[in-house]
């Protein structure tokens, strides 16, 4: 018997393969991708950490407070060109806060210099608070955690 083509059957066999490939690997590259957004903000972090200590050893204050999605202007000149708060999966805040009674933890602090992270994917902020927070003080509620960056 001379035969050509395949049969609906082995067609058939061939996609439902494909398929349950499709249902490992998709949730696997969801976790991929957010692990990968997660590096993307730790790395904002500590640009924008640096920067701060920039400015304050030009100029010994720390930079001002200014509203979530805005880079305050005193960071601009040493963060990289372009550098937003807005991001596609995320926004920063810059957060500058003078503390009269410190801190539940320390209450010696008088300021705290920390940087504000908010999402709208729980997963996301899980992941962003697991790489983030087991090295710096943080407060989290909900999607929103603050991590500081300086505590004086």
């Amino acid at each position: 018997m001379n035969r050509r083509g395949v049969s609906f059957l082995e067609l058939l066999i061939v996609m439902i393969i494909i398929g349950l490939l499709a249902q490992i690997a998709l949730p696997r590259y969801h976790e991929m991708k957010l692990q990968a957004i997660a590096a993307k903000v730790s790395g904002d972090f500590n640009a924008i950490k640096l920067a701060a200590y920039a400015f304050h050893t030009e100029n010994q204050q720390w930079p001002a407070e200014s509203g979530p999605g805005v880079v305050p202007p005193e960071l601009v000149p040493d963060l990289p060109e372009g550098f937003s708060f807005n991001r596609d999966e995320y926004s920063m805040d810059f957060e500058n806060w003078q503390l009269p009674s410190g801190l539940p933890s320390n209450p010696g602090s008088r300021m705290l210099i920390a940087l504000t992270i908010t999402t709208t994917d729980s997963l996301l902020a899980n992941i962003i608070l697991l790489k983030l927070g087991h090295s710096t003080l943080h407060f989290t509620v909900g999607n929103t955690s603050t991590f500081a960056l300086v505590e004086l």
